[in-house]
């Protein structure tokens, strides 16, 4: 069930791959401020890496720290494992 909730937050309209495709279609004949770039990739690409890194780490039964890890990719923008805290 903790699977199924992580893909459909990360799919989803609110910072999820949705909303994010959504911003990016809107802002496709504009030119978009860093602001607006930065939620695009966290709600597109980041989203869905950490829904996958998540939804690995539930499955395989990992402790509340290491999914935090794993959750952490998001607040670094899918960027690399040197920008997670």
């Amino acid at each position: 069930m903790r699977v199924i909730e992580e893909i459909a937050h990360g799919t989803g309209t609110i910072d999820g791959m949705i909303g994010g495709q959504v911003v990016d279609l809107e802002a496709e004949h504009s030119k978009p401020d860093l602001q607006t770039l930065e939620y695009i990739h966290r709600a597109k690409t980041a989203a869905l890496i950490t829904a996958s890194l998540v939804s690995g780490g539930i499955y395989a039964g990992g402790e509340a720290d290491e999914i935090k890890f794993l959750r952490s990719f998001r607040t670094a923008g899918g960027l690399g494992v040197s920008d997670c805290r």
